[in-house]
């Protein structure tokens, strides 16, 4: 598996594929987020992190949270300190002008 994909397991025990967009921690709810595509449908959830690298996804609950996701689809480079920043798979990085 590679560093941009994860494993979703259902209830009977079906594991799918899923390509990790980005990530991003959001300081109003204390959590972090994953957006992820299956095929071509995008998702996201709540991510926290277990030991060993591994972790557990859980459902986004609110409205508000949701919101947040699509403004952070909609606009993927953000700034920092004026220059522009954008973070994908959990890693920060700075864009060269």
């Amino acid at each position: 598996m590679k560093d941009n994909e994860l494993v979703l397991i259902d209830e009977d025990g079906n594991e799918t594929l899923a390509e990790i967009l980005f990530t991003f921690p959001w300081e109003e709810t204390g959590k972090n987020y994953v957006v992820f595509t299956v095929g071509e449908e995008v998702s996201a959830a709540v991510y926290e992190e277990g030991e060993n690298a591994s972790g557990e996804l859980f459902p986004v609950e609110t409205d508000e949270e949701w919101d947040k996701i699509e403004e952070m689809l909609a606009k993927p480079c953000l700034e920092r300190d004026g220059k522009p920043v954008v973070t994908i798979f959990g890693r920060t990085s700075f864009l060269s002008e």
